[in-house]
């Protein structure tokens, strides 16, 4: 490698540690902690807004629209810290089948 160009991976992992490594591994000094906690609360409210933002744009493909009976619908934001923040979500739906055969019988 060139002398002259500085070695990007390991100042990527550098400023990863940095923003997303736990309070324990991180290097000691009330200063440091506290610009740590400031970063990484800057960047989990950035996330929210993402998330936010990302569920506006999906949401008339969240909940499919040839889907019937639905009882129950979940949405579960996760922002962990060494992965990608997750959008997880689900549908419940009564079984249409059984409905349909109860409601024949009561007729």
């Amino acid at each position: 490698m060139d002398k002259g160009v500085p070695d990007i991976a390991s100042k990527v992992n550098v400023l990863r540690l940095e923003e997303t490594a736990p309070f324990h591994q991180l290097p000691k000094g009330e200063k440091h902690m506290e610009t740590s906690n400031k970063r990484y609360r800057e960047k989990l409210v950035q996330q929210i807004k993402d998330a936010g933002e990302e569920l506006i744009k999906r949401s008339d493909t969240l909940v499919h629209p040839d889907l019937e009976l639905i009882t129950d619908f979940d949405i579960t934001l996760s922002f962990s810290q060494d992965c990608f923040p997750e959008i997880t979500f689900s549908t419940s739906v009564v079984n249409k089948t059984a409905c349909d055969r109860l409601c024949k019988k009561e007729v």
